[in-house]
């Protein structure tokens, strides 16, 4: 953790002494909290070449989370859901 300390605090001086709670994770928290295998994050690979999946499944089926663009935080898959909803919104 003091390697990742030293690292973040070339771009950030000071930002050890700012941070009020630190709980560092390991791929062994994030599979214990969200029960993915090995504790990968971010779903399901996008293999497209050319885009990121549609968020459209079939018609009146929708996909948002972390496993679909732009997805793999709470600020992304908010977003997520904010894209569907303005896209569902402009076909009604």
């Amino acid at each position: 953790m003091e390697r990742v300390w030293q690292a973040a605090e070339v771009a950030m001086p000071g930002l050890r002494e700012a941070a009020g709670l630190v709980l560092p994770g390991t791929p062994v928290t994030f599979q214990r909290f969200t029960h993915r295998a090995w504790g990968w994050v971010g779903g399901f690979p996008q293999t497209s070449l050319w885009r990121a999946w549609s968020p459209r499944l079939a018609p009146g089926l929708w996909l948002v989370g972390d496993s679909i663009f732009p997805g793999q935080s709470i600020p992304a898959v908010a977003l997520g859901g904010m894209r569907v909803a303005a896209e569902i919104l402009a076909r009604a």
